[in-house]
């Protein structure tokens, strides 16, 4: 069950960070990504984490079920 949160999870995470990229928002960050070449994935793997951890939060507090 935990392990197929965590998929789960993961697999929310990635579609919200695309919805968030292809929308605009990460543009800044792109634009700073040419001065630090690492900097965007970074910035995208520390956003995958807390669009976990918000679902994760939000499947605990409201005991969804996932099957």
């Amino acid at each position: 069950m935990s392990l197929f949160r965590v998929s789960l999870g993961f697999r929310v995470s990635g579609v919200l960070s695309e919805l968030v990229e292809s929308s605009g928002l990460l543009n800044i960050f792109t634009f700073y990504g040419t001065y630090f070449k690492s900097f965007d994935f970074y910035v995208y793997r520390i956003y995958s984490i807390i669009c976990f951890l918000i679902f994760e939060f939000i499947s605990s507090k409201f005991q969804l079920v996932l099957f």
